[in-house]
């Protein structure tokens, strides 16, 4: 069961759980199968009840077929694989956090807060360390810092934010975003992060959050899709979002 979660278009989001249809005993066959397509002009908390409806979905599937299959030893991959001797299967879906929800410096503080809620899964944005989010360039002992208090945490970087406005109207402006994205990439790689989350952003020249008319506009669309392609050419690492 994969559950996946992306951007379609700009104006929607597009959330899908499937999972290949599996058997429950032998002959029956089981698939969850959820479409839904939201409206971004939805509130935060209809986002979350989606979420919530994908979580609920992954663990019940996940449980049903735990249930039907049979007893047997795990063996020493699966141990590996789960880290649990009793062969349970890990977990499909694990929720995890923008970790600048927690507005308390400094980064071991947010840490803090993001496991005392059993949040133990985070994005991370560098301004959350005390550096700017998209940086020229890497503070030496910002690597070692990230990996060292996530670590003693248990805590896992899911992915770096690595958001700039891809739709500006001026060229200048993207570039600059794209060369800071590089820098990004590499503290990425370092780290063993394996993504960086990216706006498609606006036509608006203070926000990149906020909407635009000239979104509209053919040359906006073509604008962020080559930024888009610039950024996962392969010069960047490997960038999604």
């Amino acid at each position: 069961m994969i559950p996946t979660l992306g951007f379609a278009r700009p104006a929607q989001l597009k959330v899908a759980l499937c999972s290949v249809p599996r058997s429950l005993s032998g002959n029956i066959p089981f698939m969850i199968n959820l479409n839904a397509d939201i409206d971004t002009s939805g509130t935060r908390r209809d986002f979350f009840t989606v979420a919530g409806v994908l979580t609920l979905g992954t663990t019940c599937g996940q449980r049903l077929r735990a249930a039907a299959a049979p007893a047997v030893p795990a063996s020493p991959v699966q141990r590996g694989a789960t880290g649990d001797s009793s062969g349970k299967p890990a977990p499909v879906m694990q929720i995890g956090i923008l970790l600048a929800t927690f507005v308390r410096p400094p980064l071991e503080a947010r840490l803090d807060a993001a496991k005392a809620h059993g949040l133990m899964s985070v994005q991370i944005s560098l301004d959350c360390a005390g550096v700017p989010a998209m940086p020229d360039q890497i503070p030496p002992g910002l690597a070692e810092r990230l990996r060292r208090e996530t670590s003693v945490r248990g805590i896992t970087i899911a992915s770096l934010q690595g958001t700039f406005n891809m739709c500006h109207p001026d060229a200048e402006h993207r570039q600059t975003g794209l060369r800071r994205l590089r820098v990004l990439a590499g503290l990425a790689k370092e780290l063993g992060v394996p993504r960086i989350h990216l706006c498609s952003g606006t036509r608006d020249r203070t926000s990149m959050w906020r909407r635009h008319p000239d979104n509209d506009l053919p040359a906006a669309w073509q604008d962020m899709v080559a930024s888009v392609r610039e950024a996962q050419g392969g010069r960047h690492g490997d960038t999604g979002g």
